[in-house]
């Protein structure tokens, strides 16, 4: 199996961090979302594991110098989605019998190598990952044998279906490449390409394990919390940051007693808080200033300014 994470976007709704960072390179927890999606595409033993760029590139290519796990890059010359990504590096997917394709902005502690050992075991040209618990319904799929059967944007929910929500996590084997076209953009139209050509297309339950999309500033900042208040581990805390998980705070270990005091609970902080300034449900990354005398409650701040919650 190759891996394959996806990496090349804008990252818009996180502005003004990704006017500077890539999304794939925004902080969580104390280290890049990319370190992340490395980390658990690793633990399933693949062939090699690819990256796709494309906005701030250089600074991906500047990363995998640094990071202790190794990756290749499929740089794109422009953002085409998911089914664009998956064409644009169709030779090097095409080495081994089946790969993998993660969002790189998708946090999720499910276990790769298991659910890619279930995919195989299925049969299926495509498994598609998703979380059955009380789900929106972003995909639908027969309840029964598990089959694919669409999405809500080609119409009602098929007689008998229900729904599940799609992590951002996606088996396939090698002969699904055969299907994809220089147009494609979504990879919702390869799915229906599948089925239309008789290859079975299944979906691969979560089970009981955390997930969050944090493309949204809100979700990033809710992952915050998930480790603050031990919902998800963090077992790879930078050693200059201090979790302090009765107090439901983070901050650098070598604050001083009084500034520490001012970081109030749900709180994430990485840069220095002035005197006369409180913060709390908040997430205040690296390089951020805050403003003496400041109050900063559920907020984002940044080096380059606060990035709007949109909640």
């Amino acid at each position: 199996m190759i891996g394959f994470i996806l990496a090349a976007g804008y990252g818009k709704r996180l502005r003004p961090l990704t006017e500077h960072v890539p999304k794939a390179l925004a902080p969580m927890g104390g280290r890049p979302l990319l370190a992340w999606a490395l980390e658990r595409v690793a633990a399933a033993g693949p062939s090699a594991i690819l990256v796709n760029s494309h906005h701030l590139a250089p600074r991906i290519a500047a990363y995998r110098e640094e990071s202790p796990i190794a990756f290749e890059i499929s740089h794109e010359p422009e953002v085409r989605g998911t089914g664009g990504a998956l064409h644009a590096a169709t030779t090097r997917l095409a080495a081994d019998e089946s790969f993998c394709v993660a969002n790189a902005d998708i946090l999720c502690t499910a276990d790769l190598g298991r659910l890619h050992a279930d995919f195989l075991a299925t049969g299926a040209a495509i498994g598609l990952v998703a979380d059955l618990r009380e789900p929106k319904g972003s995909i639908y799929l027969e309840p029964r044998e598990l089959a694919y059967l669409g999405v809500p944007a080609e119409g009602e929910a098929p007689v008998g279906s229900v729904g599940g929500d799609f992590v951002g996590i996606a088996f396939y084997r090698r002969e699904v490449l055969d299907l994809l076209t220089p147009e494609d953009q979504s990879v919702v139209p390869v799915w229906q390409r599948a089925r239309a050509a008789g290859l079975v297309v299944k979906v691969l339950p979560l089970g009981d394990h955390y997930w969050r999309d944090l493309g949204r500033p809100i979700s990033l900042v809710e992952a915050h919390w998930d480790i603050l208040t031990g919902r998800l581990p963090n077992r790879k805390l930078p050693d200059h940051l201090m979790l302090d998980l009765p107090g439901q705070r983070c901050f650098p270990r070598d604050f001083p007693v009084a500034m520490r005091e001012r970081v109030g609970k749900l709180s994430w902080v990485e840069a220095a808080v002035p005197e006369g300034t409180s913060i709390r449900r908040s997430v205040a990354l690296g390089r951020a200033t805050l403003r003496p005398g400041a109050v900063y409650d559920r907020c984002l701040l940044t080096a380059w300014g606060e990035v709007d919650l949109g909640d």
